[in-house]
C-alpha cells in the first residue's frame, strides 16, 4: 500500500534522496529514514511543519543551519545537507541508531551515578566547544540527547534557533520561543535574551533527572513550570540519594541559580568544574573494561587521560619526519603501560598532524584531559626535544622542558618525557610501570633507526611499504639480536599476512608470527605486543581459545591502552555469546583509537553478528566519514552495511573500493554482497574469473564459501568451507555466529566443520 504523503515528499526532494519511512513526528518537524545514493549512506532527515517554515524564513533558517554546520565536534549530532523540497525546509543528519537519554530515563529511571557523570561530561563537553564559537543550542532536553555508540550525542544544536519564528504568536500557546518548559532557564522563559548561562541552567535540570529520574519541577503544567523556574527552589539532590557528594550538589545547585551570573559562566567552566570532582573509590565502574579505564590506585583519583599528538620535525631534512613520528609512537607506548591512564592511540593523533585546531578543541574531540605537544630536532650525533604537557580543559600549560642530548641518549630521553608527564598529571606509577619506562631496548642507534624506518613504512599500508617494513625490521634484528621490539613488529606482519586478504596462506605466515612473538617476549617478558600477537594466533590459526584469552590478558597487564587487545576480546566474548560483555570491550578499543579503520571495521563486523545491525552501520559511516574516498574507507563503509542487514547499498562501496585498489580480496567481497544483493549474475561473473586464478594464486576460500552459500550452490559452499579449515583460515572462528553461514546450518557437513572449529563447548 503507498504511503500519499512519502510520495509527495519524494517528489518534492527528487532524486537526491530515497525516503523509506518516518521514524519521528513533533509539534515542528517530522524525520524520515532515507538514503542518500550520491554518497551510499543511510540518513535522517528532518523536514519542519510547513506553518513552522513559512515563520521562519529561508533565509533566517539556512543562515542558522550554517552556523551548526561548521561544528564538528563528536559529541555534536553533524549536518550533511540542508534545502528547500516544494514547501518543506528541511536538513540532513546522520542516522544515530540507539536511544534517545528521554528512552532511557523513561526505561531506567535515575541512571547509576557514574553512568550519569559520564553521560553529563559528554554533553558538556559538547557545549563548550559550541559557546566557544558563540553558539548556544536553547533545546537542551533528554530527547534532543542521542546516546550512539560513541557516547552522548547531543542533537538539534543550534537548529532550534532556526526553527523560531519571529512572532510567537504564530505558534501553539507558549510558542517554541520558550524552549521546553520543564528544561528553560528564567531568563528564557520571560523572554529576555539568552547566552550560554540558558543552556547551562537547561544542563542542570538534565543532570537533575539523570540523578533522580525526574527534572527539578516535576508534575507542573507547562505554566506551573516556568512559574517554578523563576520562582522555586528545587530540593537538594543530596536528599534525594546518598551517593551525592556536597561537591556535586553543589555544582547542580548552581547551575539552577535563577541569576545568570551566579551559574557557571558557560560549559567550559562547567567541564573544568565537573573535572575537578573527586569521586570516591565504590563510585568507580566495577567492569573489567572501565576499570582499565578508571583504576583505583589510590583511596580517591580520578580519570586522567591524555593524547600525545604528532611530534614537529625540526630537523634539516624533511625526510627525518619518520624519526619524529617514531619518538611519537614510542611515548605513546611506554605511556600506555600506565595502567592509571587513558591513551589515545597512534592512528587517531596522526591525523592532527598540521592542525590549527586549539588544544580545547582537540580535547573536547577526543574526550581527553591533557595534550602533549613538542618538536624534534636531529642534527649529527645531537637531539633535541621540545615538549609541552598542556591541560586541554583550560588551555593552560601544566609543564614544559627542553631537552638537549647525544643521539644515543634517545631512549633516556623518551623516558624523562614519560616520567615528567607522569609526575605532571599526579599519576601514580607501580614499580612494574616504573621499571618499563626507565628500560633500554638497544644501544645501537642504528638498530632503532631501522626499526622507525620499518614502522613508518608499515604505517603507510600497501604491498611494498608492507614489504619494506618488513625488511628493515629484518636489518634491525640483524644488526641486533636482542632487540625485542624490532621482533614484535615483524611478528606483527606476519599475522596480518596471515588473515589471508594478502594473498598468503595461513600456514605460510601465522607459524612465523608465533615464533617471533615468542622470540621477543623471552627479551621482554613484558612486551605487551607480543603476547597480544600470541593471543591473536591462537583465536584465529589455532582456534584455541583458553590460550587465547590468557595471553590477551597478559598482553592488557602490560599495556591497557591497546585498542587492538581489546579487540580481539571482543572476538572472544561474541563467540561465546557474551554480546553485553563483547561491546563493553569492542567500545573501550574505539575509545582508546576512535579513527582506527581496522578497529572500526571489527566493531562493525562483531556488532552485526551481536545482533546489532543498526550499531554497525553507525561504525561503517563514521570511518567513511574520516576516510572518505579511501580504499580502507569504502571498505569499513561496505562492512557497515553489510552487517547492518542492508547488502543492497554494500554493492557501491566495495565496488569502488576495488576500482581503487583491484585486488582478489576486493572481487570476493564485491561477489558476496552481489549474491547477498540477489545480483547473481553480477556475481557468478566476478567467481567464475577469480576461479580461472586459483592455479597460480592464494584466493581466500572464505569468499567462495559465502558467496556460493548465498548463490544457493551449497555443495560447492561447503567444498571451500572445509578447504578454509583445512588452511585454518581466520574467518573459521566466526564459524557459529557468522550470519552469512545461516543458510548453510542445517547441512551436515557444515555442522561437522563447525565441531572442528570450536569441538562441542561454547569458546
Amino acid at each position: 500500500m503507498t504511503d500519499p504523503h512519502r510520495e509527495q515528499l519524494q517528489t518534492a526532494i527528487g532524486t537526491a534522496y530515497q525516503l523509506d519511512r518516518e521514524i519521528g513526528a513533533g509539534g515542528m518537524a517530522t524525520v524520515w529514514l532515507a538514503h542518500d545514493p550520491k554518497h551510499q549512506r543511510v540518513v535522517a532527515i528532518k523536514f519542519l511543519r510547513n506553518d513552522v517554515g513559512e515563520a521562519v524564513g529561508e533565509e533566517r533558517f539556512f543562515r542558522e543551519i550554517r552556523t551548526t554546520a561548521a561544528l564538528r565536534h563528536p559529541h555534536i549530532l553533524p549536518l550533511f545537507d540542508s534545502g528547500r523540497a516544494g514547501d518543506r525546509l528541511y536538513y540532513v543528519a546522520p542516522l544515530i541508531e540507539g536511544e534517545s537519554l528521554r528512552a532511557r530515563i523513561t526505561r531506567d529511571g535515575a541512571l547509576p551515578l557514574t553512568d550519569a557523570l559520564r553521560l553529563l561530561r559528554e554533553v558538556t563537553s559538547a557545549l563548550a566547544y559550541a559557546h566557544e564559537r558563540g553558539v548556544v543550542h536553547r533545546d537542551i532536553k533528554p530527547e534532543n540527547i542521542l546516546l550512539g555508540e560513541g557516547g552522548a550525542i547531543v542533537a538539534d544544536f543550534g537548529i532550534a534557533k532556526a526553527q523560531l519564528p519571529t512572532a510567537p504568536t504564530d505558534l501553539t500557546p507558549l510558542g517554541f520561543v520558550l524552549g521546553t518548559p520543564a528544561y528553560v532557564a528564567p531568563e528564557q522563559a520571560v523572554g529576555e535574551s539568552i547566552g550560554p548561562g540558558a543552556d547551562v541552567y537547561a544542563l542542570g535540570c538534565v543532570a537533575y533527572e539523570l540523578l533522580t529520574g525526574l527534572p527539578p519541577f516535576a508534575g507542573r503544567s507547562a505554566q506551573g513550570l516556568l512559574a517554578a523556574h523563576l520562582m522555586e527552589t528545587p530540593a537538594a539532590l543530596s536528599s534525594k540519594r546518598s551517593d551525592v557528594s556536597a561537591e556535586l550538589n553543589e555544582l547542580i545547585a548552581h547551575c539552577l541559580a535563577k541569576e545568570p551570573s551566579r551559574r557557571p559562566a558557560d560549559a567550559r567552566e562547567l567541564l573544568t568544574r565537573l573535572d575537578a570532582l573527586v569521586l570516591p573509590t565504590a563510585q568507580l565502574p566495577s567492569t573489567p573494561a572501565r576499570a582499565a579505564a578508571v583504576p583505583t590506585t589510590g583511596a580517591t583519583e580520578r580519570a586522567v587521560s591524555i593524547a600525545v599528538l604528532p611530534f614537529t620535525n625540526l630537523s634539516a631534512s624533511a625526510d627525518d619526519q619518520y624519526f619524529s613520528d617514531g619518538m611519537t609512537e614510542d611515548v605513546i607506548a611506554q605511556l600506555s603501560g600506565v595502567r592509571s591512564l587513558k591513551v589515545i592511540s597512534r592512528t587517531t593523533v596522526m591525523r592532527y598532524r598540521g592542525t590549527t585546531k586549539s588544544a580545547a578543541e582537540i580535547a573536547g574531540e577526543l574526550s581527553v584531559t591533557h595534550l602533549l605537544e613538542g618538536s624534534v630536532r636531529r642534527h649529527g650525533d645531537r637531539l633535541r626535544v621540545v615538549a609541552q604537557l598542556i591541560d586541554g580543559r583550560d588551555d593552560r600549560q601544566v609543564w614544559a622542558e627542553t631537552l638537549d642530548r647525544k643521539l644515543t641518549d634517545v631512549f633516556e630521553v623518551q623516558s624523562e618525557l614519560a616520567q615528567h608527564i607522569a609526575a605532571a598529571l599526579r599519576t601514580t606509577l607501580t614499580d612494574t610501570e616504573r621499571h618499563r619506562l626507565v628500560s633500554r631496548p638497544t644501544t645501537d642507534v642504528e638498530t632503532y633507526n631501522l626499526y622507525l624506518l620499518g614502522r613508518h613504512h608499515y604505517n603507510q599500508v600497501g604491498p611494498e611499504s608492507f614489504a619494506l617494513a618488513c625488511d628493515y625490521y629484518r636489518q634491525a634484528i640483524a644488526r641486533d639480536p636482542k632487540f625485542a621490539p624490532a621482533y614484535s613488529a615483524l611478528g606483527s606482519a606476519q599475522i596480518y599476512l596471515g588473515t589471508g586478504y594478502w594473498g598468503v596462506r595461513p600456514d605460510d605466515a601465522y607459524p612465523e608470527g608465533e615464533r617471533l612473538a615468542r622470540l621477543a617476549l623471552a627479551l621482554d617478558p613484558d612486551d605487551g605486543e607480543a603476547q597480544c600477537l600470541l593471543g591473536t594466533a591462537a583465536a584465529w590459526y589455532r582456534w584455541d581459545f583458553e590460550t587465547s584469552r590468557a595471553a590477551l590478558e597478559a598482553a592488557l597487564k602490560c599495556n591497557p591502552n591497546d585498542g587492538w587487545t581489546h579487540s580481539v576480546r571482543g572476538h572472544l566474548l561474541t563467540l561465546s555469546g557474551r554480546f553485553d560483555a563483547a561491546k563493553t570491550a569492542l567500545d573501550r578499543s574505539i575509545e582508546l583509537d576512535p579513527s582506527s579503520p581496522m578497529l572500526r571495521l571489527n566493531a562493525a563486523m562483531l556488532a552485526g553478528m551481536g545482533g546489532r545491525p543498526a550499531e554497525a552501520i553507525s561504525h561503517g559511516t563514521v570511518l567513511h566519514a574520516m576516510y572518505p574516498d579511501t580504499v580502507i574507507g569504502e571498505q569499513v563503509l561496505a562492512i557497515g552495511y553489510l552487517y547492518g542487514g542492508r547488502a543492497d547499498l554494500a554493492v557501491a562501496p566495495f565496488r569502488n573500493a576495488h576500482q581503487l585498489a583491484p585486488s582478489s580480496f576486493g572481487a570476493l567481497c564485491l561477489a558476496f554482497s552481489l549474491a547477498m544483493a540477489k545480483e547473481e549474475r553480477q556475481a557468478r561473473e566476478i567467481l567464475d574469473a577469480l576461479r580461472t586464478r586459483e592455479a597460480t594464486e592464494y584466493i581466500w576460500p572464505m569468499g567462495f564459501a559465502l558467496s556460493y552459500a548465498h548463490l544457493g550452490e551449497t555443495s560447492r559452499a561447503l567444498d571451500y568451507l572445509e578447504e578454509a579449515c583445512d588452511e585454518r583460515v581466520g574467518w573459521m572462528l566466526f564459524i557459529g555466529v557468522e550470519p552469512g553461514f545461516d543458510v548453510l546450518r542445517n547441512e551436515p557437513r557444515f555442522q561437522a566443520v563447525q565441531r572442528r572449529v570450536l569441538g562441542h563447548a561454547a569458546p
